[in-house]
């Protein structure tokens, strides 16, 4: 008995290992220029130091700079039966994202967006001489102070830009009563249009703690995830450093970042070139941004998605989002599915998943119970 039991450990202890060796595959350090066709799952580890091109936001070349305005933020608040969002005039980004279906322990709709330098939908343009022409702190027109939707409803929210040298960028969100899912169209025109090469979109904050206690959302639960053909790229917390941004290239379908209930992602519409970035955002968040590819005066055309980490809404929506669930490795994924289809049924006749769970754990027993007893003799 003894040698079998140390047999067993030593078994375990090798496929532990050969876990970690297996998952650890596949990341290899990328070129910091990407080549003009990316290789999917290609990743920059996070210890790699890359010089990142200046920031702009002064005057620059060819009349494609942004000069600063200090100018009153305009606060202007969309409102769904299922979210209010309230969005900044600077920058034109997201400040507050709060979901009315979910409720935080002091009873108040749970809000996805923490304290952070970046928000969700601030946008960088991308210029051929490779700077970055950072939106974040210019003053955008906004084309409504409030929309409200009713279920079955849509309307949009227009946010317009013009830099000193007449270049133009417009920001269409459009917005539907009945979905966590909303679409971010950016257009680029006018002077210098012919500069820019892509832009980034993300949602820079990160997700907020939701729970009581903060310990209690552990590292593994807050990761960013990026689908490619692929698989699926994450990154927990604990991967992300100060130094640099954890970048997959190639066919990138989406980029995402969870926590254990709620996920936030961006979609590129049409594109097979985007290129996903992973950053810390504050010292509890994770922030991710989409780079898409933008040749002169054009548009480029996003999905968005901020809410609950559930399956069956994700697998409804499409563009791969279900598989922001994790049901484990492969091997064990099929069983897991299972359970979960079996618990739902379970749950529409009886509306507590404390029983269900209870009834699981004794169908679970019956089934085994000719193995448990033969183990026992």
């Amino acid at each position: 008995m003894e040698r079998r039991a140390l047999i067993a450990f030593v078994l375990m202890f090798l496929v532990l290992v050969g876990h970690m060796v297996l998952t650890s595959r596949g990341r290899r350090q990328a070129p910091a220029e990407a080549p003009e066709t990316g290789v999917t799952g290609e990743v920059i580890q996070p210890e790699e130091v890359i010089e990142e091109p200046d920031t702009v936001f002064a005057s620059s070349p060819m009349g494609i700079g942004m000069s600063v305005e200090e100018v009153p933020a305009k606060e202007v608040v969309v409102v769904t039966p299922l979210f209010t969002a309230r969005f900044s005039s600077t920058g034109g980004a997201i400040r507050s994202f709060r979901l009315h279906e979910y409720l935080s322990d002091e009873d108040k709709p749970v809000e996805l967006i923490p304290e952070a330098e970046s928000r969700p939908l601030e946008i960088v343009l991308l210029t051929d001489a490779g700077s970055r022409i950072d939106l974040s702190r210019a003053a955008w027109r906004v084309s409504a102070d409030s929309l409200g939707l009713e279920e079955g409803s849509d309307a949009s929210l227009i946010f317009e830009l013009e830099t000193e040298g007449g270049l133009r960028v417009t920001k269409t969100c459009r917005f539907r009563g009945d979905a966590y899912v909303f679409s971010v169209d950016v257009r680029v025109a006018g002077p210098g249009s012919n500069l820019v090469r892509g832009l980034e979109l993300g949602w820079g904050s990160g997700l907020g703690v939701t729970e009581t206690h903060r310990e209690k959302d552990d590292l593994s639960s807050f990761a960013s995830l990026t689908l490619t053909a692929e698989g699926i790229e994450k990154a927990n917390r604990g991967d992300v450093k100060d130094e640099a941004d954890i970048v997959v290239s190639g066919d990138v379908k989406w980029v995402g970042v969870k926590t254990k209930y709620f996920f936030a992602a961006v979609i590129p519409v049409e594109t097979e070139e985007a290129v996903s970035h992973t950053f810390r955002a504050t010292e509890n968040a994770i922030g991710i941004a989409l780079e898409a590819p933008l040749s002169g005066a054009g548009s480029r055309e996003f999905m968005v998605y901020a809410g609950p980490l559930d399956y069956g809404r994700l697998k409804e929506l499409g563009y791969g989002l279900d598989k922001a669930v994790d049901f484990g490795w492969s091997w064990i994924s099929p069983l897991s599915k299972l359970i979960f289809r079996f618990m739902l049924l379970v749950n529409q006749a009886i509306p507590n998943y404390g029983v269900v769970i209870i009834l699981l754990s004794a169908l679970t027993k019956l089934l085994f119970w000719p193995l448990t007893q033969k183990s026992f003799k």
